[in-house]
């Protein structure tokens, strides 16, 4: 472009008019592209949070479960033990 405007063309005119309008279209895809794939990336982090924040709610309720399963087992295996040695 620099080389076209040193032997006399106009740079907003003809080829160099339609080679700078190209070359803005093309800037403008680009960064089009970036803000989609920032977009895509950001809902991924998104996505994947609450994956995991079910995942951990899971766990945690899993662990309680795990807790009150063995409290009953405790008691009833107290409770036989009481038995066997004799308890009414």
């Amino acid at each position: 472009m620099v080389q076209g405007a040193a032997s006399g063309g106009v740079a907003s005119s003809g080829t160099f008019g339609q080679l700078g309008m190209e070359t803005a279209k093309m800037g403008e895809l680009d960064a089009q592209a970036m803000r989609n794939n920032a977009l895509k990336q950001a809902w991924g982090y998104q996505t994947a949070a609450s994956s995991d924040e079910y995942a951990g709610n899971l766990g945690a309720r899993g662990g309680w479960f795990n807790a009150m399963g063995g409290l009953l087992t405790g008691g009833v295996r107290s409770y036989q033990a009481y038995r066997m040695a004799g308890g009414n």
